[in-house]
């Protein structure tokens, strides 16, 4: 989520986390009404919340689990009154903004060239399009004509994982699709996804998932 405080917002920001995805909050103390304020029950919150954030820089950028799955529940809940379902949410994020945990989660403006950040989408595309390759971080970094560090860096950056921790979770994430909806063996399952040994990949499946491949089919099985 990106705080801001400029309405002429055209989202082009080459940061840590890439080209900027995510939430704006805008936030202009002039048009918040007073019977808000009195529904977050603080007149000087949005100041307190402004100053902190904002009082030297046009915008922050701040990722928690508390905001992805505040976001998540617009998805999820269905109400009658939609107006104030939303005053109410925005009450909530407004006074977690004011806590300890949203302080401490703010991510530094570290800034990358906006073709290097367009390199690490493409990296993302082709790692899910070849799941089951055996890729080197030197192939990757040669093949898109980026720097391996800056590649490392920028693709954790955006990603909040390693180039490694990604393509075991897509892995691990295909594997799982493969076993409830197909009738694929196990050893083919495990040679798609980039195991030549299925000994190897039943253990890392089970180490995983707390259960083999073959226990996880007859659980989850559609």
């Amino acid at each position: 989520m990106k705080i801001a405080q400029s309405f002429d917002d055209n989202n082009h920001y080459s940061s840590v986390s890439g080209q900027y995805q995510g939430i704006t909050l805008l936030i202009n103390r002039q048009k918040v009404s007073d019977d808000f304020i009195r529904l977050v029950g603080n007149d000087q919150l949005i100041d307190s919340i402004t100053k902190y954030y904002l009082s030297d820089q046009d915008y922050i950028l701040i990722k928690t689990e508390f905001i992805e799955r505040f976001f998540k529940d617009f998805e999820a809940v269905e109400v009658t009154n939609q107006l104030q379902f939303l005053r109410l949410k925005i009450a909530e994020l407004l006074l977690y903004l004011n806590s300890d945990e949203a302080h401490e989660a703010i991510l530094p403006k570290t800034y990358f060239p906006t073709r290097d950040i367009k390199k690490i989408y493409a990296i993302h595309g082709y790692l899910l399009n070849h799941i089951g390759e055996k890729l080197t971080l030197q192939q990757l970094a040669r093949q898109y004509d980026i720097g391996q560090t800056t590649m490392q860096k920028l693709f954790k950056a955006t990603y909040y994982q390693s180039i490694h921790s990604f393509l075991m979770s897509a892995r691990l994430e295909y594997a799982c699709t493969l076993l409830k909806d197909s009738q694929a063996s196990i050893t083919f399952i495990a040679n798609e996804v980039g195991y030549m040994n299925t000994s190897k990949f039943s253990a890392f499946f089970k180490k995983e998932k707390q259960m083999t491949p073959k226990m996880y089919r007859q659980l989850y099985k559609n």
